[in-house]
């Protein structure tokens, strides 16, 4: 009974371990969280233009609603970046560790070490700029075509201000549901 206690508590350890290594790995780092926020806020500004040429929407009387709508939606795109980006780089990372590293022969054990530490390296930096690019393309893409679905064809009847305010808040609450779906697959 001991030994069955020690075997679970040491299995429980190893895998609270990894489960610790894992996330320490998925953790956005410091300039991908600036690239999370600047990317939310900048796309979150983009309906501002269509509501100001099409729906004439005047950028004095309307400032206030444009702003507080860009921050509630930037804060809502970037958390929906950051979860995509998480996700994708979970899937593609489980499918690279299946893949061995290939270093030449002729070099000393240290050496074939050191290098695979290095391809290791370089492999989770691409892995990462291609999950953060992905998220910023899927998101972006989601977000805009939602907004335009929106102001255009479903909320079309509403007055500019409702329409705006509903519209893109709306489009970036689908896209934060949509992201967390993704990265809960």
């Amino acid at each position: 009974l001991e030994e069955e206690i020690i075997t679970l508590i040491t299995t429980m350890s190893s895998d609270l371990k990894q489960l610790q290594k894992e996330s320490n790995v998925n953790k956005a780092t410091n300039s991908d969280q600036v690239v999370y926020v600047f990317s939310g806020f900048f796309t979150a500004a983009i309906p501002i233009y269509l509501y100001y040429t099409i729906f004439a929407m005047d950028l004095e009387e309307f400032g206030p609603v444009f702003g507080l709508v860009s921050v509630v939606t930037g804060v809502l795109l970037s958390l929906a970046y950051q979860k995509v980006t998480t996700g994708v780089r979970t899937v593609l990372r489980s499918e690279r560790e299946r893949q061995d590293i290939v270093v030449n022969k002729n070099l000393t054990k240290d050496e074939k070490r050191k290098a695979k530490a290095a391809k290791l390296a370089e492999r989770d930096e691409i892995t990462q700029k291609e999950s953060l690019s992905f998220s910023l393309l899927y998101n972006n893409f989601m977000f805009l075509l939602f907004t335009v679905l929106f102001a255009f064809y479903i909320l079309r009847s509403l007055p500019a201000v409702y329409n705006y305010v509903l519209s893109v808040a709306g489009a970036a609450v689908v896209v934060l549901a949509s992201a967390s779906f993704k990265s809960s697959k």
